[in-house]
């Protein structure tokens, strides 16, 4: 917590880094994968991978991170829910334990809140002396 003119400002983890949630139920459920689950386990893991995959793909596409975005785009393909990709359990274990580190190691790597790296945000002064600031995005500017 931290004390500014009177007012407690406080961060929670979530909101220095929201993406730990989309991360880390996608690593623990490919983890727990490596146990023999019904097949309903199975089709739901391709789903919340999958999801998870678009989520950190899109992350990562924001922070300028390009390897991530092509490593977790392959890892959505091959967790597709729609058009699956069928692999016989002994080559699944091992890719499920690789994909679980991928979503470790994109936890360490990105940093801070999903935002648009093409929106500038402009001070404006108003009538009355206040500054607020609006969002511009200079891709999109017509002349």
């Amino acid at each position: 917590m931290i004390l500014r003119g009177g007012n407690i400002v406080s961060k929670s983890i979530l909101e220095k880094q929201p993406h730990l949630i989309p991360v880390t139920i996608p690593t623990a459920m490919l983890l727990l994968a490596l146990a023999p689950l019904p097949y309903g386990y199975y089709q739901l893991l391709r789903f919340v991978v999958f999801g998870a995959a678009l989520y950190v793909a899109f992350a990562a596409f924001n922070l300028q991170k390009i390897w991530a975005v092509w490593v977790f785009g392959f890892v959505g393909i091959l967790f597709n829910p729609l058009i699956p990709v069928h692999l016989p359990r002994e080559i699944l274990q091992p890719i499920d334990v690789i994909c679980a580190i991928l979503f470790v190691i994109i936890a360490i790597v990105l940093h801070g809140p999903v935002k648009s790296v093409h929106m500038i945000k402009t001070p404006i002064k108003n009538r009355m002396g206040d500054y607020f600031y609006t969002e511009s995005n200079p891709s999109r500017t017509v002349l």
